[in-house]
């Protein structure tokens, strides 16, 4: 596990809103501080206001709440790891297939990927490939622009913008050879 995911699976919720942008990784991480808050206020502060079993209650209930978090935030960041490994050898498998030839399998594989990871950039951009080469055109755009709302897109903004291109000749090419087909039967 990497020093950033360590780090922020000790505060919980955390893990998920940094790594995730998870909803309810920030309301996890908001109530864990509004109750470190209230107990060290109650204890440290105001201590007239709360008896020393309402300070011990409040320290209990932010300990477990701290223990239930983490462990979660724990199992998931590895469960999560599992998910990206297998995805890894299902792209690796992929890009096997796609050297050899053989496009339905290689979509067969990424459709995989991106139904278990649907903001799998890599995986949706390489489906748009394939779509392009078997000619389903549609299809290519439809993976492109699911692209464009995902943010970490933009690192591959070179390269959505060449297979946007790509797309572009050869659809062109496709309908340019559909309108002379009738023309050289004709003929």
């Amino acid at each position: 596990m990497g020093t950033l995911r360590r780090t922020t699976v000790q505060w919980p919720g955390f893990s998920g809103l940094w790594l995730h942008g998870s909803v309810s990784g920030l309301a996890i991480a908001v109530f864990f501080a509004l109750l470190v808050n209230l107990a060290s206020l109650c204890s440290f502060i105001w201590t007239e206001f709360a008896s020393p079993g309402v300070q011990v209650l409040l320290w209990s209930m932010t300990g477990l709440c701290f223990a239930a978090a983490t462990t979660y935030s724990f199992i998931s960041s590895r469960g999560q790891a599992s998910l990206r490994e297998d995805a890894r050898d299902l792209f690796l498998r992929a890009q096997s297939e796609y050297l050899s030839g053989k496009w339905t399998e290689t979509e067969a594989l990424l459709t995989q990927i991106v139904r278990r990871q649907p903001h799998d950039v890599e995986a949706i951009l390489f489906l748009a490939t394939v779509h392009r080469h078997t000619g389903q055109f549609d299809r290519a755009r439809q993976q492109l622009k699911r692209l464009s709302k995902i943010a970490r897109s933009t690192d591959w903004s070179m390269e959505i913008a060449q297979e946007w291109r790509l797309l572009r000749r050869d659809d062109a090419v496709g309908e340019l050879s559909e309108r002379q087909a009738p023309s050289d039967r004709a003929a």
